[in-house]
């Protein structure tokens, strides 16, 4: 016999029950493995049948707004096409997971694919700027298939990003003249000793973003991602009608658009009408005429031609120019600079600071009175440790959330008296003690002491658990605060609403968005935790939520936030509403009516409209600010003009007042702590300190709400505040006064 078939009948037949056990098993063990390995090939195979690649030139995004994503999908599987679930979870450098986005409902036909998404970004206090993303397919068979991970670039909370967009006519790549509008208008190119030799640490960077004019949204929301848009080279005469209403209605809400048109080029009437609109002229008066030939003109072409014109809360410049001419041709330096300083919305003190300067830069001397101010280490301007602050445009959450959260919980919500919580503990340190001793020992029971003691824990552990329950369980689970910003012509230009919950058990939380932005915010980060300012804190060693967010759908048409939540642990969101359509604020207060803060004559007649529109409960306010005296503190104080109810509905309930004489106190005790005057207006040091107001983003540190600048003497806010349950209704509107 040979040797190999000695082998094999020693292997499958054996001399004993311990062989043919062991040759049993050895045959599973082998039939296990072939089986793995023949589904893990059969796997490999179909997962190499799609091929997911972000594509990282769309991932242009500014600090804290929403993220432009494009996904290539390329399947090469069978001709009926794939569909299924996609998700991307996010997961910063040191490996711990941000964020989760799901996408549902899929389906991918043969060949290579291009789908854009909107994400909402990781919250503006992650310090990291690159991230891991991991894409994982699930077939509608539930089979799963993991893709290696793809870097993404975003700007951490180190720096400030600012993005504009540039349209162009067919995905085409952005010419030198073109590039020129980013580099002539990017906000870092007049900030003063801007550094060239190490770009990439500047503080603040402005990026180019090309969008061809097909591919422009027909939501207003989608421009979100924009700081700035530029259309030129024929780019606005290819807009359709719903693509120029959804721009039109976000430079409303606050944006900012550069038009730039060939002198002798044809409009047709409804691009005419857009314009005016765009220009905000009246329509028996407008700036722009259609002549009988088809063109358009200027209605002073003589002695203009360039435009600057607010747009409702946002800017709007139109100019005449040939498509191979560029902006340092075409324009003067002076009006470049106004230009500029128009489209940034630039603080008006920093606009006439920029005008004087022989450079053509703004200056610090702003954020160095806002450093003083914010940091109690500095009491002088000229201190030389300033500087290390002064080019910090760090993304910074408003610092009053106590008002806004303190107006927001629920009805009835009670937290126990420290008083009650010290008679508990003293009754259970008396009963446990000397009563536990002097009753059992009275009894003659002591050696049940080891019964009474655990029994008086449970007691007072369930009593303690009852009480806390009923004491801060109120009417509902909290209460939100909306926002409506509103047009010269009663138009709703935007909402923000910012909603708190304080959940009485824990567990799944889901809010729902449909034509909206929507983020968590985390309440704690709004001023609620002590020393939370950004530009001066050190970098924390750990940003990320413990219990990230996960984000189902699509933004903005309908999507769905999941997040877990912790009982009596408050959580806050924040929804963005800027509707395409025009739509009137539905009181019965007529907003088209002139309003004058300066005549004290016209205050009861407008008193008695607010309360015939909004009742006898509303509070009714003018918010400006007025000039320092004192050169070595912040530029403007306060103003406001209460008509009716009382100015400090959301002030800070722990601001205490009498610390405000102590020596050296230069921190925000100093201020204001009021929440609608810190969302209606900002001179935090950093961006604030250059700008007056940004485009809308729906971030999670609230940047984008102040809407007034403060160093304009002629503006003012026309505020009313109205309370139904646990809902307030916060309605605002920018006012131009006359020539002081």
């Amino acid at each position: 016999m040979s040797i190999e078939r000695q082998f094999l009948k020693s292997f499958f037949v054996g001399t004993g029950k311990r062989s043919v056990s062991f040759s049993l098993m050895l045959v599973l063990v082998g039939f296990f493995l072939c089986t793995v390995c023949t589904n893990c090939c059969l796997a490999q195979k179909k997962e190499l049948a799609l091929t997911i690649e972000v594509d990282i030139s769309s991932s242009v995004n500014r600090s804290g707004g929403p993220i432009p994503l494009t996904l290539r999908l390329n399947y090469f599987g069978s001709k009926a096409g794939l569909a299924g679930k996609l998700r991307f979870r996010m997961v910063s450098q040191n490996g711990a997971l941000v964020a989760t986005y799901l996408f549902e409902d899929l389906f991918i036909p043969p060949g290579e694919q291009t789908y854009e998404f909107l994400i909402q970004p990781p919250s503006s206090a992650v310090w990291m700027d690159a991230y891991d993303f991991y894409p994982i397919f699930e077939t509608q068979e539930g089979e799963i298939f993991a893709y290696p991970e793809q870097l993404l670039r975003l700007p951490g909370a180190s720096r400030r990003s600012m993005v504009i967009t540039i349209a162009t006519l067919n995905n085409e790549r952005l010419d030198e003249t073109q590039k020129e509008f980013g580099s002539e208008l990017a906000l870092e190119k007049r900030m003063p000793s801007f550094d060239t030799v190490r770009p990439n640490q500047k503080s603040i960077v402005t990026l180019s973003r090309s969008l061809s004019v097909q591919d422009f949204p027909n939501s207003a929301l989608e421009h979100c991602v924009s700081d700035i848009v530029i259309l030129t080279k024929g780019t606005f005469e290819k807009l359709s009608i719903r693509q120029g209403e959804a721009l039109l209605a976000w430079t409303r809400a606050g944006g900012s658009v550069a038009i730039f048109l060939e002198e002798k080029v044809r409009l047709p009437a409804e691009k005419t009408d857009l314009l005016n609109e765009f220009l905000s002229a009246p329509k028996d008066d407008p700036l722009v005429y259609q002549l009988s030939d088809g063109t358009w003109q200027f209605a002073n072409a003589s002695t203009e031609a360039l435009l600057l014109r607010r747009c409702s809360f946002g800017r709007v410049a139109v100019g005449v120019r040939q498509d191979s001419q560029l902006l340092s041709e075409l324009y003067s330096p002076s009006d470049r600079q106004e230009l500029y300083s128009h489209l940034w919305k630039l603080r008006n003190d920093q606009t006439e600071s920029m005008m004087r300067s022989n450079d053509g830069n703004w200056s610090f001397d702003l954020a160095r009175r806002s450093v003083v101010r914010d940091n109690i280490n500095f009491n002088n301007i000229n201190d030389p440790g300033l500087d290390q602050f002064l080019r910090r445009f760090r993304p910074t959450p408003t610092i009053y959330g106590n008002g806004l959260l303190a107006e927001t919980l629920p009805v009835g919500m009670q937290m126990l008296p420290l008083w009650l919580i010290g008679v508990t503990l003293l009754l259970y340190i008396i009963a446990i003690g000397p009563l536990d001793y002097f009753l059992l020992g009275a009894l003659g029971l002591r050696k049940l002491t080891w019964i009474f003691f655990p029994v008086v824990t449970v007691l007072f552990t369930v009593g303690a658990i009852v009480s806390a329950n009923r004491t801060m369980q109120g009417k509902d689970e909290g209460g939100r605060v909306i926002i409506h910003d509103i047009t010269p012509d009663g138009l709703i230009a935007r909402e923000n609403e910012i909603e708190t919950v304080v959940p009485r058990s824990g567990g799944i939380r889901y809010v729902d968005a449909k034509q909206e932005l929507l983020t968590p915010i985390n309440p704690f980060r709004l001023g609620i935790s002590p020393d939370y300012n950004t530009q001066y804190r050190p970098r924390p060693s750990e940003s990320v939520e413990e219990a990230p967010p996960l984000f189902r759908g699509r933004f903005p048409s309908e999507a769905q936030l999941v997040e877990q939540v912790h009982k009596w642990s408050p959580r806050m969101t924040r929804k963005l509403r800027i509707s395409t359509t025009p739509t009137p604020e539905p009181s019965r207060f007529d907003w088209t009516l002139p309003i004058n803060p300066e005549d004290r004559d016209s205050y009861l007649e407008l008193t008695r409209r607010v309360q015939a529109a909004f009742g006898e409960n509303a509070h009714a306010m003018f918010l400006q600010t007025r000039p320092s005296q004192n050169s070595n503190e912040l530029h403007n104080l306060p103003e406001k003009i209460v008509l009716l109810g009382h100015g400090d509905i959301f002030q800070d309930p722990y601001y205490d007042e009498s610390r405000l004489d102590l020596p050296g106190m230069n921190s925000p005790l100093r201020q204001r702590q009021d929440f609608l005057q810190d969302s209606t207006y900002s001179e935090q040091s950093g961006i604030y300190s250059v700008v007056s107001q940004l485009s809308p983003k729906c971030d999670d540190f609230l940047e984008d709400l102040p809407i007034l600048d403060t160093s304009e003497k002629r503006t003012w806010v026309f505020l009313i505040a109205v309370r139904n349950e646990n809902v307030w209704n916060i309605y605002r509107q920018f006012i131009t006064g006359t020539e002081n």
